[in-house]
């Protein structure tokens, strides 16, 4: 029986290839299912060229990769589900095949995605246990009610995935745009805002992770991305993971996405030697100052140290002026930074604020206050799907704080991600 991936993400700034829809061909294939895929980033006519897809392949199923509801920042924000709606709408008028959707936006609005989409059903999270079983339901004309939680199902933690044979990533790298790649899914934080918070830690094996690594390497990459909530999760096996990349000697550079803590002067040391050259590291303005904040001045200040005498550039996410934070909260965080060094902090004082995250909350009580400003729609707005942020400090005294240093970048100015203005 064939099924048919289809990625539906055309937003391209930065081009991102679909990990997440690759790390469902080998699963599938194990379960006995043929696989095709079509790779949409690029199109210029993504309805058409779907049709053109499902009429030469004929699949018996459709699943859809949705990456992003929109672009997640106030400034020069993009609502980005139209296109992803209308491709799963044509396949299922055109061809009456049963629609599945999946992918990272389902987190923030799996109901009305598949509502808006017309899915016959979502899996949200990890997929790669979840379709399979969900694919033998449907064969049998059973079809459980939707969303389905994929982290319940888990992931295969020893399975080698297929990257490159059914995506062409020429176009990706020629631009010099990293391939990412997975070791955890997960995190055991519960940042107030975040979709992620509180999601069980699912880890793949390092033999499967280092295995995969190869063989992007062989096939070319240079540049890697870890696309865990967060690398460091842990020290001991982060630290394991990185010493057998590092025996590898893999001729590529990676960057990721990271937290204060854990961290310490000897992973750090692994991170280099393993190829780390660029890190991401996450900071909440208004975890710097509370005693039960899971980290504390230092941390952060220790972090970019121990990464600027490894080499390693470091370029902070700043998130700030979450409901209740003071100005001078805020400005405290910024004088830290400032002393601290890092090679860039992107700033953002717009909170997105999704469905069943503690934020809502906070955001509707403080602004109902007069704390602070919610910006976009919040009535007849299901699951918050279309942007809404909480703006909760003054913008002028922000802007007046970082205007003249030239390492803090208002995030939204520009068309650049991260770890790209590094």
């Amino acid at each position: 029986m064939r099924v048919a991936l289809i990625n539906t993400n055309t937003y391209t700034y930065p081009p991102t290839i679909p990990v997440g829809m690759e790390y469902l061909i080998a699963p599938l294939k194990r379960a006995g299912y043929e696989v095709i895929c079509l790779d949409l980033t690029f199109s210029s006519n993504p309805e058409n060229d779907v049709c053109k897809f499902m009429e030469e392949h004929r699949p018996e199923f459709a699943c859809f990769s949705i990456r992003n509801t929109d672009t997640a920042l106030f400034i020069n924000n993009q609502f980005l589900l139209e296109t992803p709606a209308a491709i799963v709408r044509k396949v299922k008028e055109s061809f009456g095949v049963p629609a599945i959707v999946g992918g990272s936006a389902t987190l923030c609005a799996g109901s009305e995605i598949a509502r808006l989409t017309g899915a016959d059903a979502l899996i949200r999270g990890p997929a790669e246990v979840a379709l399979p079983k969900l694919l033998e339901r449907m064969k049998k004309g059973r079809v459980p009610e939707s969303p389905i939680d994929g982290y319940s199902y888990g992931i295969i933690p020893d399975i080698v995935h297929e990257r490159g044979t059914h995506i062409d990533y020429s176009q990706y790298l020629t631009k010099g745009h990293p391939a990412g790649i997975e070791f955890r899914k997960g995190c055991d934080w519960s940042c107030p805002f975040c979709v992620e918070r509180s999601r069980p830690i699912l880890s793949r094996t390092i033999e499967a992770t280092v295995s995969e690594i190869k063989s992007l390497a062989d096939s070319g990459v240079r540049s890697l991305f870890f696309c865990d909530s967060e690398f460091n999760i842990d020290t001991h096996n982060t630290s394991l993971l990185l010493e057998a990349i590092k025996r590898e000697g893999f001729p590529t550079e990676i960057t990721g996405y990271f937290r204060p803590v854990p961290m310490n002067g000897l992973m750090m040391k692994f991170l280099r030697e393993s190829g780390f050259r660029k890190i991401t590291l996450s900071v909440n303005s208004w975890d710097l100052s509370p005693e039960n904040s899971p980290y504390k001045e230092n941390d952060v200040v220790n972090f970019i140290k121990m990464a600027r005498q490894e080499g390693i550039r470091v370029a902070v996410d700043l998130l700030v002026g979450y409901p209740g934070e003071t100005i001078d909260s805020v400005l405290k965080a910024l004088e830290i930074l400032r002393i601290a060094e890092p090679d860039t902090v992107g700033v953002n004082p717009y909170i997105r604020i999704y469905e069943g995250t503690p934020a809502v909350r906070d955001a509707l009580k403080y602004a109902g206050q007069g704390d602070g400003k919610v910006l976009g729609e919040v009535e007849g707005n299901p699951e918050l799907v279309r942007p809404v942020f909480y703006l909760g400090i003054n913008l002028s005294k922000l802007k007046d704080a970082i205007d003249k240093d030239s390492t803090f970048v208002l995030e939204g100015s520009s068309k650049t991600v991260n770890y790209e203005r590094i």
